[in-house]
């Protein structure tokens, strides 16, 4: 289920490029919280995971103890999800 959705992902989600989407996103932000110029809000937070073992294992433990994979999104004023980050910690990505 999971690839499957990630695979729709290049035609679902993707941060607003055209001038008018941009002012679009920019009006919708401004009509919730009169604050000018935004074109999205980001939230981020660690989702708990089993340890993944192996040698490099630990660098996925955080300060708390539990493993985690670090997780952002995008979003706009109708909270369409315009990007999204899953980023496994910096010593794994060689």
């Amino acid at each position: 289920m999971s690839r499957a959705t990630a695979g729709l992902s290049n035609q679902y989600i993707r941060m607003p490029n055209e001038a008018d989407e941009i002012i679009r996103v920019q009006n919708g932000f401004y009509r919730i919280c009169r604050f000018p110029r935004v074109v999205g809000y980001i939230d981020g937070t660690q989702i708990k995971m089993q340890s993944p073992g192996a040698q490099d294992g630990e660098v996925f433990r955080n300060r708390k103890s539990f493993f985690f994979i670090n997780t952002q999104i995008v979003a706009g004023p109708d909270l369409k999800i315009f990007d999204i980050v899953a980023r496994w910690p910096e010593s794994t990505q060689d």
